[in-house]
């Protein structure tokens, strides 16, 4: 991420899992979007992002 976008860029994960990916962008000073399906996954990425002190917005809808 650090040798393929600058600070302020955006990056998009479309596999969100973890949010490891958003984590790292934030700390880089990346804008970032994380996308997953499964409940379980978005849990544990709002927990990873709170405790990493990253402020986060979700956007949810229901199929």
């Amino acid at each position: 991420m650090q040798a393929s976008s600058r600070e302020g860029d955006w990056v998009l994960d479309l596999f969100g899992g973890s949010g490891t990916t958003g984590a790292v962008a934030a700390s880089l000073g990346r804008r970032f979007v994380l996308v997953d399906t499964s409940p379980d996954a978005v849990a544990v990425i709002r927990r990873r992002l709170a405790a990493a002190k990253v402020p986060a917005r979700f956007v949810e809808s229901a199929p």
